[in-house]
């Protein structure tokens, strides 16, 4: 069972005996089990038993005691512990290295970062209930309250050129629109370049950050904030017009924990199809859930702003803008503002 930390060194500590009191606890989930029993499996005495199980209580975690019936696990905290992820968790080697549980931290992608440089392995997972620094793209802050979404980035370590990278952003947009699809009665696009949107508001972002030479890549972050169980007042007044939460959007709390499951496996899915050689399927996929292309735009970059007609984007993730005097121009990297309704999906 791995220890969590918070951003300031201290820690959230599942122990030895703890992690294993909850696993004896979750393989007879809805019965009671005797201290007995659990301290006959676990080798130690039924005083150590009851101090462990108060500390998974503190932890969060809905433990009752029946006297002479035992124990019994009645319901698990809706946090991102690194236990509760792998429960369940559907991959092969994306999360199942390292996951890096923080209660508040400045970034989920600077630490990635830093566990990059410290040579930390591929599919190394770094999750948080807060951070006190998200960021987007254009370096713009991103709003990350405790508790109430998922903030998350994985380390990866491709066999890509550089040039290549970008497929990254497409598989991480494609498997989180997915998830959200497959778990809820919701249906989430893509907007280019990798914001996911339900019911035309954000509800995620995706943030890539690369280390790389001229002909290879060290290491990629792929950072992930997505907006979970906000509800409406509990965003700043200035973001409630372009942005929501899947609580917002189901009409019901969401449960954080088998949707970050669901995002990781999905994943490591279309990492494994880019290491097959499948970069097309995963265009075709990503180019069905985007509604960028038809609309009139609204393009930022550090360099200014340019409207006109999203004509497509490229297989090598580039938008291209058709301007109002009919010329084009292509955006490797920008900020799009949909400025009206699609009106023919079909350009070239």
């Amino acid at each position: 069972m791995q220890a969590a930390a918070d951003s300031e060194g201290g820690t959230v500590v599942f122990s030895r005996l703890a992690g294993g009191i909850l696993d004896i606890l979750r393989s007879f989930r809805g019965e009671y089990l005797s201290g007995e029993e659990i301290a006959r499996q676990m080798s130690v005495s039924r005083t150590a038993i009851w101090k462990h199980v108060r500390e998974l209580r503190e932890l969060g975690y809905g433990v009752s005691a029946g006297g002479k019936l035992g124990y019994r696990l009645d319901s698990i905290p809706d946090r991102l512990y690194p236990a509760e992820v792998r429960a369940g968790l559907g991959t092969q080697f994306i999360g199942r290295a390292d996951i890096h549980y923080y209660r508040e931290v400045t970034s989920t992608n600077e630490v990635a970062r830093d566990l990059g440089e410290q040579g930390a392995p591929a599919g190394t997972v770094v999750v948080a209930e807060a951070q006190v620094q998200g960021r987007g793209r254009l370096r713009r802050s991103w709003w990350s309250p405790p508790e109430k979404g998922v903030w998350m980035s994985v380390l990866l370590r491709p066999e890509l050129l550089p040039g290549e990278v970008f497929l990254l952003s497409f598989a991480t947009a494609v498997a989180v629109a997915r998830a959200i699809g497959r778990l809820l009665p919701l249906e989430a696009h893509i907007k280019w370049p990798n914001d996911i949107l339900v019911g035309g508001k954000k509800v995620a972002g995706i943030l890539l950050e690369v280390k790389a030479e001229l002909d290879q890549v060290h290491y990629v972050v792929v950072g992930m904030g997505l907006n979970v169980n906000q509800e409406e007042a509990d965003f700043p007044p200035e973001l409630r017009s372009r942005a929501t939460s899947l609580r917002q959007a189901a009409g019901q709390p969401v449960a954080r924990v088998p949707l970050v499951r669901e995002i990781l496996a999905g994943l490591e899915d279309e990492y494994f199809g880019l290491a097959r050689g499948e970069g097309e399927r995963l265009w075709q996929e990503w180019r069905n859930l985007d509604i960028t292309v038809g609309r009139p735009v609204e393009v930022v970059t550090s360099a200014g702003s340019c409207s006109g007609l999203a004509a497509g984007v490229t297989r090598e993730g580039r938008l291209v803008l058709r301007l109002p005097g009919g010329e084009i121009q292509e955006f490797a990297a920008g900020d799009v503002t949909l400025a009206g309704s699609r009106w023919n999906p079909d350009i070239p």
